[in-house]
Order: structure tokens, then sequence, then C-alpha cells
């Protein structure tokens, strides 16, 4: 049950309403972008600099060549050939500052900065000082330097800065074998324990040597101890750093939905539930999500994935949060609910997301006060192959700390 290659599903609309499914494309679960704002890259740059004159660096988990080739297709010897945009090629035939000029008027350039562009005047037959640096590459790099960075699950890749002053990146490679999301808990039933009881096991964070290497993404050895389900994670305190756990839901819990009729302003919408002659129920659960700083509230986005392939292909989805740590008896009470496909389909959804809460969704991001906590409604149900129970993986990433 690993959620490394977990798919990504759009959302469902209730059965109830003759919702027709949601399709989705399944991918890496690394591509969830929780609609989630400033989802993090963990593309971090961790510097390489030259040895020699040479790039002294040979490629990740592979030795040079014969004449340094690279898989990316580079060479050291294109990229060290480079001319250093802070240096001009005839630099050295420029006259120094204050000295004299013949021709009045006369403009010098010379080449300053992250390809940029600086002049001195020739005025009164002296040479003036060199003018600020203009034009240079926004976000560049200097050309001849490289470094690497982490990318996918703990792997790493090179990139390098081109004469134009931009980076080439490599491919990604030197991700673990069976690596999983750093900073996940995996729950397992069973697994030598009794019914309604299993183990866990925690996929280790990404860490980044001073050396570029990176380690983490592996799992560690099941717990020794049978433990209940997992009903509750702990937020980062860091902004950028998620956390996850593999949950089940088999508890029936009533459908919440988002009221498009509440308010003209479509940017109201309120949470609802069906209140029909009899209360519409699924499998749900409520998962306590809890903020361990005694200083800081956490802003954060909440989402949910695939802990296997295809099992929430054909359900209907919605997520909501709750302020405190007790599970809610007004579920319209909710101040943060995910996207959905409703009666009327899939509106606003992207095929390639599963229901989160992210800043664009209703009310915005939750926010945990210090020692705080927040309930995590979560609705699941399949029309047409309906099960008493369904797994699946929910994500917290912590986007801001104040």
């Amino acid at each position: 049950m690993k959620i490394r290659a977990a798919a990504v599903w759009s959302i469902l609309g209730v059965a109830m309403f003759g919702a027709a499914a949601c399709t989705a494309e399944s991918g890496d679960i690394e591509a969830i972008t929780p609609a989630p704002s400033g989802t993090v890259k963990h593309d971090a740059a961790v510097p390489k600099p030259d040895a020699t004159a040479s790039d002294a660096a040979p490629d990740v988990a592979k030795p040079d060549a014969p004449n340094d080739a690279k898989p990316d297709g580079t060479t050291d010897a294109k990229i060290d050939a480079a001319p250093d945009a802070a240096k001009d090629s005839a630099a050295d035939v420029y006259a120094a500052v204050g000295s004299p000029c013949t021709n009045e008027g006369t403009v010098e350039s010379r080449g300053c900065g992250v390809c940029g562009k600086q002049q001195r005047l020739c005025l009164s037959a002296t040479w003036q000082d060199w003018g600020s640096c203009s034009g240079e590459v926004v976000n560049g790099c200097m050309p001849g330097s490289a470094e690497y960075v982490a990318c996918g699950m703990c792997g790493q890749q090179k990139r390098e800065c081109t004469s134009a002053c931009s980076w080439i990146t490599g491919i990604c490679g030197n991700e673990p074998v069976n690596a999983c999301e750093p900073g996940l808990i995996e729950y397992s039933d069973g697994l030598s324990c009794a019914t309604g009881s299993g183990r866990t096991r925690e996929c280790a964070k990404q860490s980044i040597g001073a050396d570029g290497g990176v380690t983490g993404c592996t799992w560690s050895n099941y717990s020794a101890s049978c433990v209940a389900p997992l009903t509750s994670l702990v937020a980062a305190t860091t902004a950028g750093q998620k956390v996850g756990g593999v949950f089940i839901a088999s508890t029936p819990v009533d459908y919440l939905y988002e009221n498009y009729y509440s308010t003209p302003d479509a940017a109201k919408k309120l949470c609802a539930m069906y209140t029909g002659t009899s209360a519409y129920k699924a499998p749900g659960t409520f998962v306590k999500v809890s903020n361990p700083s005694t200083t800081n509230s956490v802003s954060v986005s909440v989402w949910l994935a695939e802990s296997k392939v295809a099992t929430l292909q054909n359900a209907d989805l919605v997520i909501a949060a709750f302020p405190g740590n007790t599970v809610p008896t007004d579920l319209t009470a909710c101040a943060q609910l995910g996207e959905y496909c409703g009666y009327y389909g899939c509106t606003g959804v992207p095929t390639t997301a599963l229901s989160g809460i992210t800043s664009s969704s209703v009310g915005g991001v939750p926010v945990i006060p210090p020692g705080g906590d927040i309930m995590v409604y979560v609705f699941i149900d399949d029309y047409y192959t309906p099960k008493s129970s369904y797994e699946f993986a929910l994500f917290v990433k912590t986007e801001s700390v104040k």
C-alpha cells in the first residue's frame, strides 16, 4: 500500500442528486498541487562549485565518461567555455577611469553582472566612471556556474548556466528504489494484528547534505506494536513542509455540500447539509490536525489523495474543516470547504485535482492557533460500487507561520 504512485482523480457529484461520475488522470502524488497555494517545490538549490577550470563534480550516480559526456546532452567543456558575464573578452583594452580620451562624446559599453551592460562616456577629454549595470536577466545565473538540486522523491539533478544566463536542467535521477512520499505515515490493517488494528511505518523526510547528496524517502520498519487506525496528524511548523497519513473512512457521516444559493455573491458560498426526509449518509471520518507550536499560528492547505490506485475513482468526495478538536454537531458551520463534483457536474475543478482546502477554495486555508486543532471532515461515496469503508491519504501542508 504505497502512496508513491498515487493517482489523482476528480471529485464526483453526489449520487442522490443524479450526478455523473467525474473522470481523472492518474499520476504521481508529487504532481498533486492541492491547488495548494505556493505548492513549494522541494528543489532547494545546493551549489556545487567547480574545483578546477572544468567541472570536477561527476554526474549523479554516474562517473564522467570520455570527453565528459553527460546524460542530459551537455558537456563541462561547453559550460566552462562560456565567458564570464562580468568580464568582457576585450576588458583588458579599456583605458583606466580618469585617463585621457580623444573623441569627445564617445560611449564605450561592456558586459556586467548577469548578462547586463554598462557604459561610460568620454567627457572633457577624460574617461568617466562606468555607469550602473542594467538589463540583467531576472532570476538569471552566472554563465559557467553549475549546481545540484533536489528533485522528485529525494532524487538529484544537475543544472548548469548557459551563456545567456539561464539555467538548463538535466534529468532527475538517483531516487531511492521504491521511494515514498517524505513525511507520510502509512497504516496497514492486519500484519499479525487482531481485527481492527494494524501497524504503521513512516517515510523518512528529505535531507540535503553539504555535498549536495539527498537522503530520505525510504520506509522505516513497521511499528513493533499493533495500533488502531490513524485519526490525527501534527502539522509542520515550517512553511512549505507537509505531513500526511493513510486513513480509513468507515463511519457513516452526513453529506455536506457547497450551497450556491445562499447568497447572490458566488464568492460567498456556504456549507450546507442535505436535509431531506432522511439525511443521506456514506462512509467518512474526521481527522484531527494539531499545531504543536505554542507561540505561532499556522495556515495549512489540506487535500486528499489515493492510497491505492483507483480506489477513489468513482467516488464522490467532499472535504471540510472545522475549528476545535471535537467532532462538530452542526456541519453547516464549517469554516473551509473543498471543491467537489455536485448536481450539475464538476464546476471549476481541474480533472487532475482531488478534493482539497486551498487558498482558492471556499473560505481559504484553515488557520490553526498556537497549540490548537482543527477537525477535517472527509465524505466518500461511490454510487456504482458502494463500499462500507474506504482507504485514502490525507496531506497537510503548512503555507505560512505567524
